[in-house]
């Protein structure tokens, strides 16, 4: 077949306490890599995969604040944090490449801004010192990061910042060479709720 995959895995926000139920850091794990796993075996055969990943997949920076300075409550030391994150990362990714080619695209949130880039800067040292062909990972400090397959273009954003009427424009004016193609999609997060918004020319 010549089907993408898209595992857009949005507000994870590993290491948060919650108040309402008991829950640790190993399950909220647990429950992200089932969620990979569950994806995958849904798939019917794809050809490549984009993992998406980042948009507050760390509840907060190695302060135990948000990127601006927000107090957060959380389980366990960012040292703790950091080390398990990377580890189901590692394994996520692993998983995917086993099933098909995967690119591994990191989209900047709100909560952990520089600590998700330190978090994937060392992804991809790990995956370029085992010279993995199948995986592929593109990082950067853009807001917005962008994406095709075949007649299929995306725009990748967590907090747009903006009225979601305004983002077809935005697409539109940035990556010209992407929005004339026949399907476009923007992908965000950061609302912690399912919206689907559909466009017409």
């Amino acid at each position: 077949s010549d089907n993408l995959l898209i595992i857009n895995a949005t507000d994870v926000h590993l290491n948060k306490k919650y108040f309402q139920k008991s829950t640790s850091l190993d399950e909220q794990i647990a429950t992200f890599k089932e969620a990979v796993f569950y994806s995958i075996q849904e798939a019917k055969d794809p050809a490549k995969i984009l993992f998406i990943v980042g948009h507050d997949f760390l509840h907060s920076e190695f302060n135990n604040m948000t990127t601006k300075g927000t107090p957060q409550d959380t389980l366990e030391s960012f040292e703790v944090l950091f080390k398990k994150a990377f580890k189901a990362l590692i394994e996520t990714v692993t998983l995917c490449e086993s099933t098909a080619p995967v690119d591994v695209i990191l989209c900047n949130g709100n909560h952990a801004y520089a600590a998700e880039l330190q978090l994937f800067s060392a992804l991809e040292v790990y995956f370029e010192n085992i010279n993995n062909s199948r995986v592929q990972l593109f990082s950067g400090k853009e807001d917005r990061k962008y994406y095709s397959f075949h007649d299929n273009s995306f725009m990748l954003i967590h907090d747009t910042k903006n009225k979601i009427s305004q983002m077809p424009l935005l697409f539109s004016v940035e990556k010209p060479e992407l929005f004339i193609k026949k399907n476009k999609y923007i992908l965000t997060g950061h609302l912690h709720s399912k919206q689907e918004t559909q466009f017409l020319t």
